[in-house]
């Protein structure tokens, strides 16, 4: 009677019931999945948009900053043996002159390599090439012309978006109110 009736309105629900149970912490663990992967997917992109720009421009940063190292080095008569753009195993190199020139594998710096006798061992008649021969104002000097470099690049970017300028909205006024003060 009741019984029978009881479990044959009822039966549905319990199987529903009993699969909610059985798979619900899958289909939990399906929707963390996606809500992650959704999540990665948005990283990814702001890394992209905003990592890329700021990797350039760090890049452009050392590049400078070295320039400037090798660039007083080379004025002042000390031999550079390598400029490098990053650290670590050498990807990119070619040589012109005395000079290696190399981009690196771990790109979160940059060095200038001079002749040194603290270094290696260095011939007598390039003892007045060597960076530790060099007076201590012209040591000095080319020490200071990396950070030197990045000041100009500063006030070179900074003059260049003030000549540049920035596209504002004009004000645009319509005609006074009849009878108005204005």
């Amino acid at each position: 009677g009741a019984r029978d009736l009881l479990r044959k309105l009822f039966a549905p629900l319990l199987a529903v019931g009993f699969l909610i149970v059985k798979y619900g912490a899958l289909i939990f663990k399906l929707k963390v999945f996606t809500t992650a992967v959704s999540m990665l997917v948005s990283i990814a992109a702001y890394a992209w948009i905003w990592g890329l720009p700021f990797a350039i421009g760090f890049v452009v940063l050392i590049f400078v900053h070295e320039l400037g190292h090798f660039l007083a080095a080379r004025r002042i008569g000390v031999r550079v043996l390598t400029f490098s753009l990053g650290f670590g195993p050498k990807l990119l190199k070619f040589r012109r002159g005395d000079t290696e020139y190399c981009v690196s594998a771990i790109p979160l710096g940059g060095y200038v390599k001079m002749l040194d006798e603290r270094e290696g061992s260095v011939l007598p008649s390039e003892r007045g090439l060597a960076f530790n021969n060099q007076a201590l104002w012209r040591r000095a000097a080319i020490v200071a012309a990396g950070p030197a470099a990045n000041l100009l690049l500063a006030v070179l970017l900074y003059a260049a978006a003030h000549w540049i300028g920035v596209d504002e909205p004009k004000a645009v006024l319509s005609a006074p109110v009849a009878g108005s003060l204005a």
